[in-house]
C-alpha cells in the first residue's frame, strides 16, 4: 500500500453527497485529509481545489446560465466552506453569458478572480470593462492558467 492509498483510506468527505458527481483522486488525497473534498462536478461546472487558498471553477458549456452560477455556489460552499480564497475561472467554450449572471455577487470570502478565456478580443474587452466598471476585489482576464496563477502569487496570500 502506497502513502497515497493510506491517505485515501483516511479521507472523510465533507459536504453534501446528493451532488451529480463527487470525485476524489489519489493526487488530491492530501487536500482531502483536512476534511475538504478536492473536486466535484455539478451540471456544466467542475470545481477543483488547487491548494489551500485557490479554487478553480471550469464552465464546460457555451453559455453560462443562472443554473451554472447556482451550481458554482454549491461547489464553492462544499470545496472551500470558510476562509478567504482566490477563484480561477476557466471558460474554454464560452460564447455568451446570461445577463443576470453578470450581476451575481460572488462568495464573500472571494479575494480575487482570474478568468481564463481563449478569445484575445474578449479578454481585452473584458479587462477594459472591469477597469471602467470597477470591482470590489481584484479581477482580471488571462489567456492561460499559468498567467492567472502567477498573478495570484503576485497578489500574495488572500487576507481576511
Amino acid at each position: 500500500m502506497t502513502g497515497h492509498d493510506r491517505c485515501i483510506d483516511q479521507v472523510k468527505p465533507f459536504g453534501r453527497h446528493d451532488m451529480d458527481h463527487v470525485h476524489i483522486s489519489l493526487a488530491d488525497a492530501q487536500t482531502s485529509i483536512y476534511g475538504l473534498e478536492s473536486s466535484m462536478r455539478m451540471g456544466n461546472v467542475t470545481g477543483l481545489l488547487l491548494n489551500e487558498h485557490t479554487l478553480c471553477l471550469t464552465y464546460q458549456g457555451q453559455e453560462i446560465t443562472m443554473e451554472d452560477v447556482n451550481h458554482s455556489q454549491d461547489i464553492v460552499q462544499n470545496l472551500k466552506p470558510e476562509g478567504p480564497f482566490y477563484c480561477l475561472v476557466e471558460m474554454p467554450n464560452l460564447r455568451k453569458t446570461a445577463a443576470e449572471t453578470r450581476r451575481h455577487i460572488p462568495n464573500p470570502n472571494t479575494r480575487g478572480i482570474a478568468v481564463v478565456y481563449a478569445s484575445p478580443v474578449g479578454r481585452m474587452l473584458g479587462n477594459v470593462f472591469l477597469r471602467l466598471k470597477g470591482s470590489t476585489f481584484p479581477t482580471r482576464l488571462f489567456g492561460n492558467r499559468e498567467l492567472a496563477l502567477r498573478w495570484f502569487d503576485e497578489l500574495g496570500p488572500p487576507n481576511h
